[in-house]
């Protein structure tokens, strides 16, 4: 439910992003050259053993030896991964830190929220602050469900989250709050049936608004709705 993002504003910290995001793609690259260099070598081992009629466990050893060698000839290409890796964080601590991009404040938020989820709830607000929705609708999502130990559930400060993303026109949040208040509200029989109604109402103008901007859930959602009452 997380989300990240790979388009940046033109402000302050935009290179800084940018190139936190060119980094990425290139550890992401050297990731999948490196993934498919060792899955041809364990089939090649494995096929020349096939055509040697080599002994299943003597076949077994010569692919284990076989990802050694290439553990070994691809140590160089780690360590340029590694290198790349931090040079990627540091340009992404720079513009969120240093110069409060909102996109790279989620990011961090997002990779910081298992081990500091105190610090990335508060990059999360920060962001939405700014005006990034992605931020208000992070930490909604956070403040839901929680992120324990350290963020016990709060659903008040959930709520309000996600009313704040929905004022930025979230899609995600409209369709996310509609059904929880839907689901709570348009069952309540001790709530007079005018009330219950404007609320009904009131709601189902939240997912047709999600709907309305393409969203797939919120459109099955209502096709559901209308097919069965």
């Amino acid at each position: 439910h997380r989300r990240s993002f790979t388009s940046s504003p033109t402000d302050a910290g935009a290179v800084a992003w940018e190139g936190y995001l060119n980094l990425s793609a290139k550890v992401a690259e050297l990731k999948t050259l490196e993934e498919r260099r060792k899955s041809e070598m364990m089939f090649e081992a494995w096929q020349r053993a096939e055509e040697e009629k080599t002994p299943p466990k003597a076949s077994g050893v010569a692919v284990v030896r076989t990802l050694a060698k290439q553990t070994k000839a691809t140590a160089s290409k780690k360590e340029e991964k590694e290198t790349l890796e931090e040079e990627a964080n540091a340009q992404l601590r720079k513009a969120a830190e240093d110069f409060q991009h909102p996109q790279a404040l989620v990011e961090l938020g997002n990779k910081l929220l298992q081990d500091k989820p105190e610090t990335a709830l508060s990059y999360y607000k920060t962001a939405g602050e700014l005006g990034l929705t992605e931020g208000w609708f992070n930490l909604g999502h956070c403040l839901w469900d929680g992120v324990l130990p350290a963020v016990p559930p709060n659903r008040e400060r959930a709520m309000r989250a996600f009313h704040k993303a929905m004022e930025l026109d979230d899609a995600d949040a409209m369709y996310f709050l509609g059904v929880h208040v839907l689901g709570q509200d348009g069952t309540d029989a001790n709530r007079p049936s005018a009330e219950r109604q404007g609320k009904l109402n009131e709601v189902l103008q939240w997912i047709q608004r999600a709907a309305d901007a393409g969203h797939g859930g919120a459109l099955h959602y209502l096709a559901l709705f209308y097919v069965n009452g």
